[in-house]
């Protein structure tokens, strides 16, 4: 015996079977017996799914995105040679600013040991313009350095993002 529900409210299952959208029952089987078999195992996985799907919903949620490792990347820049040790810096930037209390307001120029060799601040948010570019010129680099790391510090979070190495041109 095989319950009818309202055809707009069906749907065909991966077996061919019909099954209402809503869980709880299935239909269209000619063999009562496989109705309950068919029934049970429907509920049994229903229910097990909707539970992997709940956590795996909740640690997406809390896991950092491949696109966007923290709240101010640095995802692109270019580097021009001014004189002899002096480079000018054309930094690309996305953060997640969402007002004047939280936005990307500084980003530096280091030495792959961390030493500092120039940075800019930030003055505003840039809520309505992402990604964005920024430059800093005339950054004095000593003899011998071939690559730098250029890094954003966002607000309130600090330096929790994607930092980019950049060779150098000669």
């Amino acid at each position: 015996m095989s319950r009818s529900p309202d055809p707009a409210s069906t749907a065909i299952s991966a077996t061919g079977l019909r099954r209402p959208n809503a869980p709880g029952q299935l239909t269209g089987l000619k063999q009562p017996h496989l109705e309950q078999t068919a029934q049970a195992f429907w509920n049994r996985n229903f229910r097990r799914n909707r539970i992997a799907g709940a956590c795996a919903a909740f640690f997406l949620a809390f896991a950092p995105s491949p696109a966007s490792a923290g709240e101010a990347d640095v995802i692109a820049a270019k580097v021009r040679k001014t004189g002899a040790a002096t480079y000018n810096f054309d930094v690309t930037i996305r953060s997640n600013d969402r007002g004047w209390n939280y936005y990307c307001d500084r980003f530096e120029v280091l030495t792959l040991d961390g030493k500092l060799l120039g940075a800019r601040t930030l003055f505003h948010p840039h809520e309505n313009e992402q990604p964005f570019t920024r430059d800093l010129y005339n950054v004095r680099v000593p003899a011998g350095i071939m690559k730098v790391r250029i890094r954003a510090r966002h607000k309130p979070k600090g330096y929790d993002g994607k930092t980019l190495d950049v060779t150098l041109p000669k």
